[in-house]
């Protein structure tokens, strides 16, 4: 762990051993009974969760098709989100070519039916095309939300991004839909 890490698990530890006379000045809340809690690292920072036994897994996937010259990666490969929370990942993409380049990305979500109806997505770079100059380097964002009502037995999705050549972007949906 880093000296960030520990002096921040120190800080919690103190807050919870203080006196509760301690707690009842100031802006500090009262802290009662017990709670796990789960020191979660994501994109290079740690974060404090709580209840994370409900907590369902998102990959993240990046591809380029039909010959499409850009480096595409997600910067994570996945998060823990908690049903009801709104996460943010983001994607990063790079024109290898020497010209100008105008793709799209599809967006494709595994298993298909529980994400139509638990995970939804609130802003995407696949909304739009996008033009990267020669050697140019962007973050894409994606905000999404897991459901509320996301059965227990739901623990993962597979979100994936196949980027395209303008021109070559399919006009249906996997499997023949529209």
């Amino acid at each position: 762990m880093t000296g960030k890490a520990l002096l921040f698990i120190g800080a919690f530890a103190a807050l919870i051993l203080l006196p509760a006379a301690y707690l009842t000045v100031g802006n500090l809340p009262m802290i009662e009974g017990e709670d796990s809690l789960e020191l979660v690292r994501e994109q290079g920072k740690w974060r404090v969760s709580l209840e994370w036994a409900g907590a369902i897994r998102v990959r993240f996937v990046a591809e380029v098709k039909e010959g499409l010259r850009w480096e595409f990666r997600p910067l994570q490969e996945s998060v823990l989100a908690k049903p009801g929370e709104t996460l943010q990942a983001v994607y990063k993409a790079k024109n290898l070519s020497n010209r100008p380049i105008t793709a799209k990305a599809r967006h494709l979500d595994e298993p298909k039916e529980q994400a139509q109806k638990y995970l939804e997505i609130i802003q995407c770079f696949c909304f739009i095309q996008i033009t990267l100059a020669p050697g140019e380097e962007r973050e894409l964002p994606l905000v999404f939300r897991v459901h509320w009502d996301t059965p227990k037995n739901v623990k993962e999705f597979h979100v994936t991004y196949d980027f395209y050549p303008i021109e070559k972007f399919p006009e249906t949906e996997p499997g023949g839909s529209v």
